[in-house]
């Protein structure tokens, strides 16, 4: 594989209410006492680098799906424009008849 990495994660614990339960997460950083994340402790993790030709494919795949998912939701938008502006001509003829 590649070079071995090191982050460092900060893991915190919030009780959900819908769930009456706890949810763990973890960030990069530390946060502030404000938030309503418990903070539990900080570990250091050791991976492998993914290849630097993995990580492109992998970001080019991540781009083409939200690329598409935008095309739909762009195409549902002109979509509603066009049904409305359907409906105002049908209108303007009816008016005009």
């Amino acid at each position: 594989m590649g070079d071995t990495m090191k982050i460092k994660a900060h893991i915190y614990a919030m009780y959900m209410e819908h769930s009456k339960d706890f949810y763990y997460t973890t960030t990069d950083t530390l946060l502030d006492d404000k938030s309503a994340l418990i903070f539990i402790e900080t570990k250091e993790l050791e991976f492998d680098a993914i290849p630097r030709d993995v990580l492109i494919n992998r970001t080019v795949d991540a781009y083409r799906a939200e690329q598409s998912r935008v095309r739909a939701e762009a195409q549902t938008n002109v979509n509603k424009l066009q049904k409305t502006i359907n409906t105002m001509l049908a209108i303007e003829n009816k008016a005009q008849a």
